[in-house]
Order: structure tokens, then sequence, then C-alpha cells
């Protein structure tokens, strides 16, 4: 890992909403802004927490959600920050300890007030070749890890109405798939492996976190090291005759069994997941997939 000083380090602006600004008006800033988190504000100086689209894709996926909840009631623990004076170490260290991929760089005021001057993402330090893959790798595992546990008993449940909510084990999800190609569970899991595999090697990789995120803990645990940079050698006919070859069957068969499982995968995480994904794969494999997107 190359020694720097965090004001050396590509940061982006922060956006600050106070704490009582709802969830809605959260992501609406998020969107408008084009960025994935929003630094939460007392009002009076200090900052109390940062709040995340993925803390958002969490959310969403739990029934009827209260879109008016104050970001006061979500954000939990307190801002974990670096000052202007930290080393790219301990930006490092602090994103493998506390299993997080933004850390804010504040600066202390004489006063007391807090002034957060932008924030370094995992992402960039990635895309800047600032990082060892161990050290990506070892925070990607432990932050899954984490958001599993974090919203299994925590107070968000107490803010939305659970009682619909779907968590498929691989069990399950394994069902929806051979339910789907009329496959064997053994051929079912061949199937799911390979398919996921090329497509997280294919897409940018904050894509293929996303997606990572939305499926079980097993699989997660499974395909982690498969993120990365997107993979040109990944074609629609290099992912049809891996189907070919790993299932033998014929090329209609295989393109068939891609179709099917590319369904029962749109019923187990989010619509607007699968959409983002299909953007950021090249056409030809999303016609593959999809042919009626």
């Amino acid at each position: 890992m190359k020694t720097l000083n965090v004001q050396s380090l590509p940061l982006h602006k922060p956006i600050i909403l106070k704490k009582d600004k709802s969830l809605r008006q959260a992501a609406l800033a998020m969107n408008r802004n084009n960025v994935g988190s929003v630094i939460v504000s007392d009002g009076h100086g200090s900052l109390r927490g940062l709040f995340t689209d993925r803390d958002l894709a969490l959310a969403l996926a739990l029934k009827n959600m209260r879109a008016s909840v104050p970001l006061s009631d979500i954000t939990e623990h307190p801002l974990i920050y670096v000052n202007e004076t930290a080393s790219l170490e301990t930006v490092v260290a602090l994103m493998k300890k506390h299993s997080i991929r933004r850390i804010p760089v504040v600066h202390l005021r004489h006063n007391g007030r807090q002034t957060c001057l932008g924030i370094i993402t995992l992402d960039d330090l990635i895309k800047e070749g600032l990082i060892d893959k161990k050290d990506e790798i070892q925070i990607l595992r432990s932050q899954l890890r984490s958001s599993k546990e974090k919203y299994t008993g925590s107070k968000i449940k107490s803010i939305f109405h659970t009682q619909g909510q779907r968590e498929h084990s691989m069990f399950s999800f394994l069902k929806i798939i051979s339910d789907s190609t009329n496959l064997s569970r053994e051929k079912s899991q061949k199937l799911m492996r390979e398919t996921l595999t090329l497509i997280l090697r294919r897409v940018p990789q904050k894509s293929g976190s996303n997606l990572l995120s939305q499926l079980p803990y097993e699989l997660q645990m499974l395909l982690l090291n498969e993120i990365s940079p997107a993979d040109r050698s990944v074609t629609a006919k290099s992912i049809l005759e891996q189907t070919q070859k790993r299932l033998k069957v014929t090329p209609s068969q295989a393109r068939a069994l891609l179709q099917s499982f590319w369904r029962a995968l749109a019923q187990t995480v989010s619509a607007g997941e699968i959409r983002k994904i299909e953007r950021d794969l090249p056409r030809e494999i999303t016609e593959l997939l999809s042919p009626n997107h």
C-alpha cells in the first residue's frame, strides 16, 4: 500500500442533511447529486452519521416502508471519520475494522463544530490502485457479513412492517431456479454459480457488489472473489458456450436455460437492481439473458 496523506486522495463532495430529514428526502438528494451517501447532521455543527445507498437498498427490501421516517431513527451509530492529517493506512484500517466503504474527512473547528471536507470511497481507492487486493477483499467480505447481522435485529425492524419480508436461504433460492429451469438441484446450482460468476466479472465492481448484497449469504461468500473491474473477455458467446459445456446441452437449450435463470433471479432481487445490471452489461449479453428487455 502506498504511503499517502488523505489530502492526496480523491475526495467526493459531501451532501449534508439534517437529522430530521426523511428517508425519501435522503434518496432524492442522493439521486439529484449522483452520490452514494449523505452525511447526517444534528443542525448545530455536529455530524451524527453516514446514510448510504446500501442502507437505502437494504431498507427498501423490507415491506411497507414509511418514506417519512427521519434519518435520526435510522442512523444509529456515531460517524466514523478521519481528520485532514490522517494517512491512507489509517483510512484502510478503519474500513476493515468497521466494515465500511466510505470514510468522511472532517475538520474540527476551534468552536467545536465539525466541517466535512469530503468523502473517501473504497471504489476510488480501487480505481486509483491505492489499496491492496487482500485489503479490498477483506473489506468487502466483512461488510457483507456485518450487513446481514446489522439488519437482523436492528432498530430498523421497529420502523418498517416486516411481516411480508422474504429473505431467501440458499435452499429456497435454488428451488426458485430449479422450478424455473426444470433442472435438478445439482444442475441448478451449477447454472447459478457459472452464470453469476461471469456476470459479476463483466459488470463494474460497484454493480457487482450491489447485486451480491441481495443474494443469499452463502452465495455471497462463495462469489465474493469474482467481483472485479469489468472483464471484457466475458461475452454473450462465452456465457452461452460455458452453459453448453457445463450442462451438456445444445445452444438453443443453453439460451433457454439462461433466460429462465434470469427470470428466476428477478424474483429474488429488487427490480431496480436487475435493471441496473442490465444497463451495465453489453447489449449482446442483455439480449441473451432477457430478449424482451
